[in-house]
């Protein structure tokens, strides 16, 4: 590797050490809450340094919601995959439940109050998913049952077994984040497959789907949704 190639190999590892590590200070405590010497110290670098990368934290936001874009969209190819319908559903929902509770509610609002640009651009890599997620969802469901109170069941029943993770602490705000925690997304698949079981008709499982609209935005998690 020339000398050229390495420095700059040198200097993207170091930008994505700062983003990294500014997404999970902002996911903890809010964004407004990041302190840009205290960032700096974590990372053993000057302030000066983080500067000289990033113009200001805009930019880092900018930057943290570049690369959520582009592994939102490497989740959904990967979904593709999946030849069961019911198993691609799955691993939607466990994908925004995951990204929804590793972060905190004062990021959301602040995200939105603060960086209106940078979050816009990336609710329409949201939506664009949401609406290819939800095609197995509209098509899958009993006729008897409305799409919209579906979807509410379905998010209930998902938020339950999250919100109970959070009381006995091994989810956020205390203990160990969902991504990292495998019993609590098993759990969560259980919760969803409990529901494709009386919901879903399965037998239309391989029958082709038609582009549909997100039937709401509670499938996806409504706005609030990360990598």
């Amino acid at each position: 590797m020339s000398p050229v190639a390495r420095s700059e190999s040198q200097r993207e590892a170091l930008r994505r050490r700062i983003v990294d590590e500014f997404g999970a200070r902002a996911g903890r405590e809010g964004i407004r809450a990041v302190i840009m010497s205290e960032l700096a110290s974590e990372l053993g670098v000057s302030t000066k340094t983080i500067y000289r990368e990033f113009e200001n934290k805009a930019d880092i936001v900018t930057a943290l919601l570049g690369e959520w874009s582009q592994r939102v969209l490497s989740r959904r190819a990967e979904r593709a995959t999946l030849e069961d319908p019911v198993e691609r559903l799955t691993e939607a929902i466990k994908h925004v439940a995951q990204a929804t509770w590793n972060f905190s509610p004062e990021f959301w609002k602040e995200l939105v109050e603060d960086y209106p640009e940078a979050w816009q651009h990336y609710a329409k890599t949201i939506d664009s998913v949401r609406e290819e997620d939800s095609r197995d969802f509209v098509r899958l469901m009993r006729p008897e049952i409305p799409v919209d109170l579906g979807s509410h069941l379905l998010e209930t029943m998902v938020w339950a077994v999250v919100s109970r993770a959070s009381r006995d602490g091994s989810a956020y705000p205390g203990g160990s984040k969902l991504g990292d925690d495998h019993e609590l997304g098993d759990e969560i698949e259980f919760a969803v497959q409990i529901f494709c079981s009386g919901a879903l008709d399965v037998t239309k499982a391989n029958t082709p789907s038609a582009p549909v609209a997100a039937p709401t935005e509670e499938l996806a998690g409504g706005s609030a949704v990360a990598p």
